[in-house]
């Protein structure tokens, strides 16, 4: 799965993000010089942003709940689909990125960029690949616990983090809009 190189470009923030294989990660805002980032470290869930793509993609999965239960646990959660999501964590703008439905042609740039910035690149079963069908970035120290709330809820114990109180009431209605 190794992809030696990544490029991801948002013409319409004029930011570029590229990383390679023991290069370090590196973003360039228009005219500005290349700045190296990493993602954040030492977050508890319960203080994480967690990005997400589409509502839909969770519910043509049956994964709603999860969903939900991914969101009850953060301090906040937006949709920023897509690559840009997993960017922001590479970046430290968020620190986890969960994608339900993800290809290996929209993966492949992503995996040098979130592991060069210092983060993990995992599907969820938490094997580092392209080809799983789903996709999570995170800051190395959330792996383990997003990883146990992607399971479905008969192999995950109900757990509600301080930030449930703050979201008991998050019901996504529409797709394709930030929750939260």
């Amino acid at each position: 799965m190794a992809s030696a190189a990544g490029v991801v470009r948002f013409p319409a923030l004029g930011e570029v993000v590229y990383a390679r294989q023991g290069g370090g990660c590196w973003r360039q805002l228009r005219e500005a010089p290349p700045q190296r980032v990493t993602v954040r470290q030492s977050v508890k869930l319960s203080d994480a942003v967690l990005c997400f793509t589409d509502v839909d993609g969770w519910a043509k999965t049956g994964r709603i709940e999860i969903f939900n239960t991914l969101c009850a646990n953060v301090r906040l959660a937006r949709g920023w689909g897509d690559c840009y999501g997993h960017v922001l964590v590479a970046t430290g703008g968020a620190d986890v990125m969960v994608d339900p439905l993800l290809n290996p042609w929209d993966a492949a740039a992503l995996v040098p960029i979130i592991t060069e910035a210092g983060g993990r690149f995992v599907d969820w079963t938490g094997v580092a690949t392209i080809d799983g069908g789903n996709g999570l970035s995170t800051v190395p120290g959330l792996l383990d616990e997003v990883l146990s709330l992607l399971r479905p809820s008969s192999k995950r114990p109900a757990r509600f983090g301080p930030a449930a109180s703050r979201r008991a009431s998050l019901t996504p209605k529409t797709t394709g809009h930030p929750v939260g």
